[in-house]
């Protein structure tokens, strides 16, 4: 082989190697990007001051948080098996009815944004179904994130707990 094909042997390897490493480069997403989707609730875990720990939600909660690209998202979360009201008309809940509806339900939406270098979600919260949450930023660490999986930790909830929150990418 003479001197000018080992020089294009050469240089075509640094180009192909040049292309794939900009490739990869191209290919790594940003946590705000990862976190565009539907993502399913997987399990709720709630710890007070004291360290115990129990599950607001039940065992199996539901829920479902949306990201969508322009920075919005939505959040819903619910215990199941909360008792039907005896009337079909939410207005006409009983008491008990509407107490068990409020301590088993959490919903709010708003704008989002996230700190890459710290790895926290920030959740401008517009309006909830927890007044006291209007208006505020909400925060969450990142703790685990992947194409099918993320984790939270809330330092401040509604309940006075901090949570961790597990996620699952919706199919």
């Amino acid at each position: 082989m003479n001197r000018h094909n080992s020089l294009g042997i050469v240089a075509a390897a640094a180009l192909g190697f040049l292309f794939l490493t900009g490739t990869a480069v191209a290919q790594k997403k940003t946590l705000k990007e990862q976190l565009v989707g539907t993502w399913l609730v997987a399990a709720v875990d709630n710890v007070r001051p004291d360290g115990s720990r129990f599950q607001a939600f039940g065992p199996n909660p539901k829920g479902i948080l949306m990201f969508d690209a322009n920075g919005r998202f939505s959040f819903q979360l619910a215990r199941p098996g909360r008792p039907k009201f005896a009337f079909d008309n939410r207005l006409q809940g009983t008491p008990e009815e509407n107490k068990a509806t409020v301590q088993g339900s959490l919903s709010y939406y708003g704008i989002y944004s996230v700190d890459e270098a710290d790895r926290t979600l920030h959740l401008y919260i517009e309006s909830s179904s927890y007044p006291n949450f209007d208006g505020i930023d909400n925060k969450r660490i990142i703790k685990s994130l992947s194409e099918d999986e993320f984790t939270w930790y809330s330092p401040a909830g509604s309940i006075h707990t901090t949570a961790e929150v597990i996620w699952k990418r919706a199919r």
